[in-house]
């Protein structure tokens, strides 16, 4: 992956946006290591001013030449201040200009304390230099069990999600290779809307211990709806430095939920 030079008075994301901090509005763009230089940019789609953000919210997509969108969720919660224009007329200015002109939109933050759950410049160019793990599987049984199931490196990299969570959370194998999170796909937080601390996350906890962990916690589905769940995660038996995250609704199966 070409990760060119990283801007280190920005904040980032797993899957490559950035976070400019200043004031109570941020900027948000896609970072080089994203990869869009490389290919066309067919089309960019993006929420209105005005519209809300919370956690797992997604406020657009992007099309390439490669088949499926990307869906691009909130790295920080407020409210759409502005949004870029000139890419619905240019949408390659994304992969020519990624940190300048090809921004994406600016976002009235709810919460400057959101920054915080944000990568610094080091952090980022560990993870971006990281390749995801590839030829990863699920046991049969999770792969076609009941409940949404995630396979998550110690990055909290999604690398293989079963069919449940495909459709639940719009996993689909298109949106992994961007390098989501869990906390981005899941929008997981406590009650309140706070996200959970590194300290609370039961994928950081199980890795570093070997030892299963779990977590009551809110996540939200990709038609928007939110429900309480126990994160119940287990270091992978075959895979290292993976951990297998099953995700068990505290009410009702998940078909209920819709």
């Amino acid at each position: 992956m070409a990760v060119g030079l990283v801007p280190f008075d920005l904040r980032y994301t797993a899957s490559h946006l950035w976070v400019a901090p200043g004031g109570g509005t941020v900027r948000v763009g896609l970072a080089a290591a994203a990869g869009l230089a490389a290919t066309v940019v067919r089309s960019v789609g993006l929420a209105a001013p005005g519209a809300r953000l919370d956690w797992g919210a997604v406020f657009g997509w992007i099309e390439t030449r490669e088949p499926g969108l990307v869906r691009l969720f909130t790295p920080v919660r407020g409210r759409v201040a502005e949004v870029n224009t000139a890419l619905a007329a240019d949408p390659d200015l994304l992969g020519r200009d990624p940190y300048g002109q090809g921004w994406l939109l600016a976002i009235e933050l709810d919460d400057p304390g959101d920054l915080d759950f944000l990568a610094g410049g080091d952090e980022y160019s560990r993870l971006a230099t990281t390749e995801l793990a590839a030829h990863r599987q699920l046991p049969a049984h999770l792969q076609h069990g009941e409940e949404p199931v995630l396979l998550v490196d110690d990055f909290r990299r999604v690398v293989v999600a079963n069919q449940v969570a495909q459709a639940e959370f719009g996993a689909t194998a298109r949106q992994l290779a961007h390098g989501v999170t869990c906390r981005e796909l899941l929008g997981c937080c406590r009650s309140g809307g706070r996200l959970l601390s590194d300290s609370q996350c039961p994928v950081l906890k199980s890795l570093s211990t070997s030892e299963p962990s779990s977590q009551r916690c809110e996540v939200v589905s990709a038609r928007g709806i939110r429900r309480q769940v126990e994160c119940e995660v287990t270091p992978s038996s075959t895979h290292g430095r993976l951990a297998v995250v099953v995700l068990r609704p505290s009410a009702g199966a998940w078909e209920a939920a819709e």
